[in-house]
């Protein structure tokens, strides 16, 4: 551990690299310009639901919400009498400054959200409250109770805050600068930047003070300025919107920009009292939309406002031991607090989510590892809340109003009992979102059906619902639920098309997917989310052209559209343009480096190029981010064998491939109506164990449902009956033992037209083309999926023109 160190960490929430880069640009940020080529920076991916609160109690402790225990924005009085904003006694875990404490290294954290009340840590802490005002006369304004610790250092820096009727319009007018021909009315806005501004100079002059004035190893400091003047004003910055009067936009286009150069500044003056042996970490919680990309609409809801919020937030660090103008990739909130934790040599716990960024690092140290940081024990006391503290709220009323203005929760109404239970129910959803945006699909569903049952009308609660039960496959519940927002507003039928077509797309019946989605698009013509869709099926139904439209204009819309360049990278790759599909790949990775399709798509493209070693380089990463993505060690081990002449790389993959490859099923598939349930009936008159995971005869929108991990293969053998959509679901760590029928051409089509019930069509010997079209596209399918799939052995027969006595004992002998 080297105690010498320090860390300067600044909080800045809902910045973004788009607005900070336009402005580098211009040279309006000049602190931040003179240290950015000194370090490391990239984007720093948030989580859902993008909540404020939750993402700085992530980023501070390393786990997720469901474990720290800080969901949504408010909580339960104690006293039982209505609303409070969140209090640090709510999270469950530690913070990195408790962890500090445990080591004997000093943390001063001031303004984090949430820290109050302040944690008797070792150090010094100033809580998220301390800035709030509680009394119109600055002379009566009082230190509230457990805004600072240690308590005797509250008289000492109570001056140092600022009372909003202290900002005067000269201070006001470098963000509005015809502040005096405003309209009365918009008087609201020019409060809301004077209460903006003394918060962050209160942040800021008590930061300064203490890092003058008291030992520190670590200091956190959070702003939450640039997030409150972007919900306020990014609507009116330029480029100008449409739907903004060209008034509003004289007013008050300079407000986030100026935001951004007022924390610049006050950087500056942070820069100037740190040394070059302390290192300097500035991040935020997620981004904020600018430009084309600022929702024209925000819902008036609860956590409405962070529909503005977008995906990356920023991450930037310099200092000893970090390289110089280099540029990170895969961060993300979690892995914030292991990778303070690595910096100074202490352990990283194992259920943290995140991973120390060791591309921060030049020394390339042993990570340290514990178990968890909630059992560990050193002689040192880590700071933390007595489990039974209640502390007085009345100094969290400011707070409640701020999140009542900005739009973060509604102003509670009804009985106390009713505002509990809707509380209670947003902090539920706030769950719901968090288990599925970790892939605990079943969990959510769980929490989202009593929500929507006790709260019926609140549709959000439903359309949450709906993406789960999508995910787990629950097409026929996810109809059902969709039936009950059918007609309510033109905004949730837009939502009920596209949960629509996400279904027939999962069901893989692209054409009815593409109508839905693109009912949903008539009515959304600019949603990302639709057109990314529409890309989607277009490549399933191997229409390039209309994938490459839909593509494109995501990546017109949003350049830094992760999806899109890798939507359009699957469309050049597909249509044989390697060359543009590795630039695709490439602006994929680079804004998210950890993306292993994305990588292997790359390896491919590469391969095809004839750039082997860096096809090796492509397939070898991704395998590094997913070790179980085998189609890629399939594809490098054909790479070793037929380009490379490396048989001995070659061998190690295989045998990596045959461990991942644990267990072997037999199966029997082909296109419909090609003989499959026939055969399947002989050899269960034979006296042969057939599962039968077809589609019924009768009802040919059945859900498909595959039962592979309740068989029990080993014994008599054992044989299933699957569609082509079917097998190709079939999980990568099973081998496969197919027998394929492929019928001629005529035959198939003739023999469907008979099980469609058109019998007319074929005995007039009238060519259906557009079936045939449909059998050509599962071919071509199928075709894609066999050339990656590894640990897999095919014979084809013929199951229609040959009698099945014929066949029956090659079959057989086949799967014995």
């Amino acid at each position: 551990m080297n105690s010498k160190r320090k860390l300067l960490v600044l909080g800045w929430d809902a910045a973004d690299w788009e607005v900070i880069d336009d402005l580098l640009a211009k040279g309006e940020m000049p602190a931040l310009k003179r240290i950015l080529d000194k370090g490391v920076r990239g984007n720093l991916a948030t989580m859902d639901p993008p909540i404020s609160p939750m993402l700085w109690t992530t980023i501070a402790t390393g786990v997720e919400p469901e474990k720290h225990g800080i969901l949504g924005f408010a909580e339960p009085d104690p006293e039982g009498k209505g609303l409070r904003p969140l209090f640090s006694t709510s999270r469950k875990v530690k913070a990195f400054w408790n962890m500090f404490s445990q080591y004997g290294l000093k943390s001063n954290i001031v303004g984090w959200w949430p820290s109050h009340p302040a944690e008797p840590i070792n150090g010094v802490m100033v809580s998220n409250f301390f800035q709030m005002v509680t009394h119109h006369d600055p002379s009566q304004w009082k230190i509230a109770p457990g805004t600072v610790f240690p308590d005797h250092l509250g008289d000492k820096i109570a001056d140092l805050r600022v009372h909003p009727d202290e900002i005067t319009p000269e201070l006001v007018m470098p963000f509005i600068p015809e502040l005096y021909q405003i309209p009365h009315e918009d008087e609201k806005i020019v409060w809301a930047v004077r209460k903006e501004l003394a918060h962050a100079a209160t942040i800021q002059a008590v930061s300064t003070w203490l890092m003058q004035h008291s030992e520190w190893d670590i200091m956190g400091v959070y702003f939450d300025f640039i997030d409150h003047m972007s919900h306020l004003a990014m609507k009116f910055r330029a480029p100008k919107l449409s739907s903004v009067p060209e008034e509003k936009f004289r007013f008050y286009s300079k407000i986030v920009d100026g935001a951004y150069r007022f924390q610049d500044m006050m950087l500056g003056r942070m820069l100037d009292l740190i040394d070059e042996q302390t290192a300097i970490m500035i991040l935020s919680d997620h981004g904020f939309e600018s430009g084309d990309l600022r929702p024209r609409y925000v819902p008036k809801e609860p956590s409405g406002p962070t529909k503005e919020h977008s995906p990356f937030g920023i991450y930037f660090l310099k200092g000893p031991g970090i390289p110089t103008n280099e540029k990170i990739y895969g961060a993300s909130v979690t892995d914030i607090t292991p990778t303070i934790l690595h910096y100074f040599g202490l352990p990283v716990a194992k259920d943290m989510i995140g991973k120390p960024l060791l591309a921060s690092f030049t020394e390339q140290r042993e990570i340290k590892w514990i178990d968890s940081w909630e059992n560990h024990q050193t002689n040192l006391d880590p700071g933390l809340h007595p489990g039974d503290l209640r502390v007085n709220a009345w100094n969290a009323q400011e707070a409640l109003e701020q999140l009542i203005e900005l739009g973060y929760i509604e102003r509670p109404e009804g009985t106390t009992e009713h505002i509990i239970a809707v509380s209670k129910a947003e902090v539920d959803y706030y769950l719901a979102q968090s288990l599925s945006f970790r892939h605990r699909y079943e969990e959510a569903i769980s929490i989202l059906e009593k929500i929507c049952n006790q709260f019926p009308d609140i549709h959000r609660f439903r359309t949450l619902l709906v993406q789960n039960l999508i995910h787990t496959r629950q097409w026929n519940n996810a109809l059902l639920e969709l039936e009950k927002l059918k007609g309510i507003s033109d905004s949730l039928d837009i939502q009920v098309w596209y949960f629509i077509g996400k279904i027939y797309l999962s069901q893989h019946r692209g054409k009815l997917a593409y109508k839905s989605f693109y009912r949903a698009h008539e009515k959304a013509p600019k949603s990302i989310d639709i057109l990314l869709r529409l890309g989607d099926t277009s490549l399933v139904l191997q229409e390039y052209k209309d994938a490459e439209k839909w593509y494109s204009q995501v990546v017109e819309r949003n350049p830094k559209n992760v999806f899109g360049h890798f939507g359009m990278g699957m469309v050049m790759l597909r249509s044989g343009d390697a060359d543009t599909a590795i630039d695709h790949f490439l602006d994929a990775i680079e804004i998210r480096n950890f993306f292993p399709q994305a990588h292997f798509q790359l390896g491919e493209a590469l391969r095809l190029n004839g750039d082997v070693e860096d096809a090796e380089n492509a397939y070898l990463f991704a395998l590094k981010q997913n070790p179980e993505m085998l189609k890629a060690r399939n594809q490098l081990i054909q790479l070793y064998r037929n380009q490379l002449k490396n048989e001995e790389k070659a061998n190690e993959q295989l045998a990596i491939l045959n461990a991942h490859q644990n267990r072997e099923i037999n199966v029997i598939s082909g296109p419909p109506a090609s003989g499959i349930g026939e055969i399947g009936e002989k050899l269960l008159s034979n006296g042969v164990k057939v599962l039968n995971h077809l589609p019924s005869q009768v009802d040919q929108k059945a859900e498909l449902q595959l039962s592979l991990l309740n068989s029990s293969p080993g014994g008599d053998t054992e044989i299933h009956l699957m569609t082509m959509a079917q097998l190709m679901r079939v999980p990568e760590n099973f081998k496969i033992r197919l027998l394929l029928s492929d019928p001629e051409e005529i035959s198939l089509l003739n023999a469907q037209l008979v099980f469609g019930g058109k019998e007319h069509l074929a005995s007039k010997k009238i060519f259906p083309a557009n079936l045939s079209h449909l059998n050509r596209i599962e071919k071509d399918a199928f075709l894609q999926w066999q050339s990656q799939r590894s640990g897999l052995e095919v014979l084809k027969v013929n199951l229609l023109d040959q009698e099945n006595d014929e066949i029956l004992s090659q079959i057989l002998s086949f799967f014995h």
